[in-house]
């Protein structure tokens, strides 16, 4: 969502480090995000999982922006895309208590892999300039979280308020972007 929302506000795609030769990645650049798979300069941004999972070619950067998501929500979503290997498909009701012992194992795994993702961004000394954008603002505060994304992006203005940017998010904002129907889950829900 925050890339189709860049996309909108700044006119620019998104990139990413993810091999589009992966099923879950070749969905994705066939459901609109053009930029997956790219990570050279006809991009401005690059979505990455690294140091989780490393890309298919190293990316140079000056900032990043760290989405976050309440584990609990995470940890269902991912299971769900892991399982039916889509973005918007969820394990049917009935299946749901068969998988218990493998959910048991990933979660066990899942939980490690989450803190140590999230502390290598978040604990000092910082390798680059980080700003955290929590997915749940990014719902229910689009337009603020936004203003407070792009004034980290483009630095050097405190101000965005008499720029055509402002403009761009309040427009991008009127209806959320959608690049593919989600599975049914939703923020809060674990």
């Amino acid at each position: 969502m925050i890339r189709s929302y860049l996309e909108s506000v700044t006119g620019i795609i998104t990139g990413s480090d993810h091999l589009l030769d992966l099923k879950l990645n070749r969905d994705l650049f066939e459901l609109g995000m053009a930029g997956e798979g790219v990570v050279d300069d006809t991009v401005w941004l690059v979505k990455s999982h690294y140091p989780e999972r490393l890309g298919h070619s190293p990316v140079a950067v000056n900032r990043c922006v760290l989405v976050v998501r309440s584990p609990l929500d995470s940890f269902w979503s991912f299971f769900n895309m892991m399982a039916t290997q889509s973005h918007n498909q969820s394990i049917p009701e009935g299946k749901v208590l068969a998988l218990q012992e493998i959910w048991d194992l990933f979660i066990r795994d899942e939980v490690k892999t989450w803190r140590d993702f999230h502390e290598y961004w978040v604990k000092p000394p910082q390798k680059v300039p980080l700003h955290v954008v929590r997915y749940e603002d990014l719902l229910s505060h689009p337009e603020e979280t936004l203003v407070e994304l792009l004034k980290f992006l483009y630095s050097r203005l405190d101000d965005l308020s008499e720029t055509l940017l402002v403009k761009r998010i309040k427009e991008a904002t009127v209806k959320k972007p959608e690049v593919y129907k989600p599975r049914s889950g939703q923020a809060h829900a674990n």
